[in-house]
C-alpha cells in the first residue's frame, strides 16, 4: 500500500540538542485541524556525554505508528471526527527526563498556555481553526513522569503506550495520565507467579535507578514475600553506564550469589540496559552462564537485544503485552523507502539501517555523521525498500491505539456537543474545558485496528495480558536461538 501524503513537513532542531542531532518532526494538515504532540525515546541515551546515542528500533517503530494512524484518521473516508483532520509534532525525548521536560516545554509553547486548551468564551476570543488534544508519549516512565509533570497544571491529557512505572497509578500527582500499557504491578505479580511455578524461593533482582525499575522491583519485593521467596541481592543500573568497569563488580556480585542457589536474576530494565549487560557478561565467560534472567517487557523478545548473546542469555525468560500484528500498518511499512521516506520522517533512513544492519548506498548519506557513522562498515543494503525486513512488535498497535483513544473522544464530545450533522469544532465542543475533554477520554471504548479492545479502568490502565516468552536453544549447540511463547492473564 502506497503512504498517502496529505501533509506538508517541516523539520526543526530541537534547541540546545543540534549535537546530538534530536529533531523534531511537524507533520502539518490545512483546515480545521486537531494537533498531537509525540514524545518517543527515538535514540537511546547517551553514555558518557553524549545526550542521545543509538537508534532505539521501538522508537523507531512508535514515530511510524504515530504518522500511519494520523494519517489514515485524517484520510477523507476514515474520518472519525466529521470535518477535523489530526496533526503531530514529535520529539526525540532520547530517553532522558531532562529532554522530555524540555521538549514538553516547546510542544505546549508554554509561553502562551491559552493556545493548549479547549475552552475559551467564543463570543470574545477569535475562532480557531486548531486545537491542541493531548500527548502520545513518552516511551519512558521516568519521561512520562517529566512530562506530566509539565503538562498536568495545564490538564492537557497524556497517552502513553510503553510507559508502564507504578507510579504512574497515582492520580493525585498524575490526574490526566493514561496509558495504553499495563502497569507494572501485573508485570511484577506475573513474574512472581513464574517463580512459583518453577519453583524458586532464592533470586537476586536488577533495576534500572529510575521509576520504571525501582517501582518494579518494589512491587515484585513485596508480592515474593508474601509467596514465600527470598531475594539474595537488589542491584541498580545507571541508564547512561556502560562498560566493564561499572557492570563488572555488578555481574561478580550476581554470580557468587548463584554459587550459593539465586541462580535466577529478576530484573526490571530497559533493552539497553540488558545489552550492556550482556555485552559484559560475555567478557566475563562461562561463569556468567550461570545467571538464569527473569526480564521485564521493557526488554523482551527482541532478537536484535540477544543477537551475539546467546549462549549467555540461554534460559532467559521475559514478558511482552499482548498484542495482534496490524496488518494495514505491516504493509505500510514494507512499502517504504529508506530514503524517500526522510521528507516526512527524518530519522527513517537511521531507522532501516539499525533493523537491517546495513548500510544505505546513497550520496545523501553521510557517514562521517554521528548517527550514521557505526553504519559505514556494514554491507550494502539490497534494496531500498522495507519489504518483509520488518517484524512489528506490541509498540506498534499501543501507539496506533492512544492516537485513536483521542480521536474517539473528539468524536464523542462533537456527537454530544455539536447537534446534527456536525462538521468541525462548533462553538460548545470549542468551549469545552481541559477537564470536561478528559472525561470523554476517559470513557472511550473501542475496538482497535488489531482487533483488540480499548477501554480505560479507574487508573487509567487497560486490561493487563502479557505473552511469556522463554530463550531456547533448539540446535543443541549451547546458543540460545529461538523465543518460546505462552500467555499470561491479569
Amino acid at each position: 500500500m502506497r503512504y498517502r501524503v496529505s501533509l506538508a513537513v517541516l523539520l526543526t532542531f530541537l534547541a540546545g540538542a543540534a549535537a546530538q542531532d534530536c529533531r523534531a518532526v511537524f507533520a502539518e494538515s490545512a483546515g480545521t485541524t486537531a494537533r498531537l504532540g509525540g514524545l518517543f525515546r527515538v535514540h537511546d541515551p547517551g553514555t558518557g556525554d553524549e545526550k542521545c546515542g543509538d537508534m532505539s528500533l521501538k522508537g523507531g517503530e512508535a514515530v511510524e505508528a504515530m504518522l500511519f494512524a494520523v494519517d489514515k484518521l485524517s484520510q477523507s473516508n476514515q474520518n472519525l471526527v466529521v470535518g477535523v483532520t489530526f496533526d503531530v509534532q514529535i520529539y526525540d525525548t532520547c530517553g532522558r527526563e531532562d529532554e522530555a521536560a524540555k521538549s514538553t516545554l516547546e510542544l505546549v509553547g508554554f509561553a502562551e498556555p491559552e493556545n493548549i486548551n479547549f475552552g475559551y468564551d467564543a463570543t470574545t476570543c477569535p475562532a480557531r481553526d486548531q486545537v491542541f488534544v493531548g500527548v502520545v508519549g513518552p516511551s519512558l516512565s521516568q519521561s512520562a513522569i517529566s512530562a506530566s509533570e509539565v503538562l498536568t497544571p495545564v490538564q492537557v491529557p497524556v497517552i502513553s503506550p510503553t510507559a508502564t512505572s507504578i507510579e504512574l497509578d497515582d492520580k493525585e500527582k498524575f490526574p490526566h495520565f493514561m496509558r495504553t500499557a499495563s502497569s507494572d504491578k501485573s508485570q511484577a505479580q506475573a513474574m512472581v507467579e513464574l517463580l512459583v511455578v518453577l519453583g524458586w524461593t532464592y533470586v537476586s533482582t536488577v533495576a534500572s535507578a529510575d521509576s520504571y525499575g525501582r517501582m518494579g522491583i518494589a512491587e515484585f519485593t513485596r508480592a515474593a514475600k508474601e509467596a514465600g521467596i527470598c531475594v539474595a541481592v537488589s542491584t541498580e543500573v545507571s541508564n547512561t553506564a556502560s562498560g566493564q568497569a561499572y557492570f563488572g563488580p555488578i555481574l561478580n556480585q550476581l554470580i557468587t550469589k548463584a554459587e550459593d542457589g539465586a541462580v535466577g536474576v529478576v530484573a526490571f530494565l530497559h533493552d539497553f540496559n540488558f545489552q550492556r549487560i550482556m555485552e559484559v557478561a560475555v567478557s566475563e565467560g562461562d561463569r556468567a552462564k550461570v545467571l538464569t534472567w527473569i526480564v521485564s517487557e521493557g526488554v523482551g523478545p527482541d532478537q536484535t537485544v540477544v543477537q551475539g548473546y546467546g549462549s549467555h542469555a540461554r534460559g532467559m525468560v521475559t514478558l511482552r503485552p499482548s498484542f495482534s500484528v496490524i496488518q494495514e500498518f505491516q504493509q505500510h511499512m514494507e512499502t517504504q523507502h529508506a530514503v524517500n521516506r526522510r521528507g516526512i520522517n527524518p530519522w527513517f533512513p537511521e531507522y532501516y539501517m539499525e533493523l537491517n544492519q546495513c548500510r544505505i548506498n546513497h550520496r545523501s548519506i553521510d557517514y562521517t555523521a554521528r548517527k550514521y557513522v557505526r553504519f559505514a562498515t556494514l554491507e550494502v543494503c539490497d534494496s531500498f525498500i522495507m519489504s518483509s525486513g520488518f517484524n512489528q512488535t506490541f509498540v506498534a498497535s499501543k501507539t496506533i491505539d492512544a492516537v485513536y483513544a483521542f480521536a474517539y473522544a473528539m468524536r464523542a464530545a462533537q456527537a454530544d456537543l455539536c447537534g446534527p450533522n456536525p462538521s468541525g469544532l462548533c462553538d460548545d465542543m470549542r468551549r469545552m474545558t481541559q477537564e470536561e475533554f478528559f472525561r470523554y477520554l476517559q470513557d472511550v471504548y473501542f475496538t482497535g485496528l488489531g482487533g483488540n479492545t480499548v477501554r480505560f479502568d479507574e487508573t487509567g490502565n487497560v486490561e493487563a495480558a502479557y505473552d511469556l516468552f522463554n530463550y531456547v536453544d533448539t540446535n543443541d549447540d549451547g546458543e540460545g536461538d529461538t523465543f518460546n511463547r505462552t500467555t499470561y492473564h491479569h
